[in-house]
């Protein structure tokens, strides 16, 4: 089996290494990823089972109900969420599911009059995330089309995986699309039936309304780099305990996360750590979510939990909000950040009398990593 390219090779055998368990449906297209993903040793870890439906009641049996069109966003979806939970009924134990499909309407043997399409769907507890693809009429002819809709399959899974995709050959006329919607555990989330998801390292989902006896990193991850790596292994180091990342969702002080931004971040973390998705910005609201837990923090943020302004200017309001902390059995490691071109830790922080035994002091000669989010974004911009 020749695969077109040597970057597609090198996925394929990337994404047989993942945790990642998949069922593929597809009608009219994408029967050539199939192939390359079998014809790289390991397939077995990532193929659960495969279906050809290019029948039309084939397609209609799998997801319940006539589409009004069969290459269209809302079959695609269904297919992907049939095949999920297939996927979930089919994987192995320690696995993450992942519903695939493609349907697509390409060049054949006879001229078309519509636009030659293909919509690819990937679905897990987290999202749907979909890819709608209007090739150049004209410009490939059938195995050439059905090539660039393999491509586009394997390009989906890899994402889904947080790999690197294979390169796309698209011409100026092509048009690609991304539509994101939210899955079960993540629309549990959005309409609060649950507090929290827990998307462990392997990709699984778990849902849930309190979780106690926590070690928290809080953060918007975006993106999570090395310093957050390091500061989780050294502080899991010193307390003996497993330490997850923590991101709201909703953000006091910062735009709310929707759901392709927020998919993105947590699928960082496959092969990383386990994150926690919430819907609490606040320290005291997370406290009642997580009780007896320690929330690790930078001194950055260290420096905004005193401040007045994000009280109402009321002192009397800020201590009530520790308090609550307190109350619920928290309490907050600090690590040292730099602010302003100095490096600042919690000694250099002043804290209310009150509320200094909710803090603990990271000290410099223990951790200082002098990376920051906001730096790396703008450096990628600048490229």
């Amino acid at each position: 089996m020749i695969i077109p390219h040597h970057d597609l090779e090198t996925v394929i055998e990337n994404l047989h290494q993942t945790p990642h368990m998949l069922v593929y449906e597809f009608a009219g297209a994408g029967v050539q990823a199939l192939a390359w993903l079998h014809a790289v040793a390991g397939s077995s870890a990532t193929i659960l089972e495969a279906n050809d439906r290019y029948s039309q009641k084939s397609f209609i049996e799998s997801i319940g109900f006539e589409p009004d069109k069969f290459v269209s966003l809302e079959a695609s979806e269904a297919l992907a969420k049939q095949a999920l939970k297939r996927a979930q009924h089919l994987k192995r134990e320690g696995t993450a599911a992942l519903g695939l499909s493609c349907t697509a309407s390409i060049a054949t043997n006879r001229p078309k009059r519509g636009e030659h399409r293909c919509v690819i769907s990937v679905a897990d507890d987290l999202a749907v995330t979909s890819y709608v693809l209007t090739l150049d009429k004209g410009a490939r002819d059938r195995e050439e089309e059905e090539t660039l809709v393999s491509i586009l399959v394997v390009k989906a899974i890899s994402e889904s995986c947080n790999l690197i995709p294979p390169t796309l050959n698209l011409t100026e006329k092509d048009v690609l699309e991304e539509h994101h919607s939210s899955g079960k555990a993540l629309l549990q989330l959005e309409n609060q039936d649950v507090n929290w998801l827990r998307f462990s390292s392997r990709g699984e989902v778990t849902t849930g309304q309190k979780l106690s006896d926590q070690m928290l990193l809080s953060g918007s991850f975006n993106p999570v780099h090395a310093g957050h790596l390091a500061l989780v292994k050294l502080v899991a180091k010193q307390k003996q305990r497993d330490v997850c990342f923590e991101l709201p969702l909703v953000n006091a002080a910062k735009a709310t996360i929707d759901v392709k931004e927020a998919v993105q971040r947590a699928r960082q973390f496959i092969g990383k750590g386990d994150i926690i998705l919430s819907l609490s910005p606040l320290f005291y609201e997370k406290a009642t979510l997580f009780p007896n837990s320690m929330f690790i923090v930078g001194a950055d943020t260290a420096v905004r939990l005193v401040q007045k302004r994000f009280y109402n200017d009321s002192e009397a309001e800020m201590l009530a909000s520790f308090e609550a902390v307190r109350a619920a059995g928290c309490s907050f490691i600090v690590a040292g950040r730099l602010i302003d071109d100095d490096f600042v830790t919690l000694d250099e922080i002043t804290l209310p009398e009150t509320i200094k035994d909710l803090f603990e002091v990271l000290p410099e000669e223990v951790f200082r990593v002098d990376l920051s989010s906001t730096e790396i974004r703008e450096n990628r911009n600048a490229k």
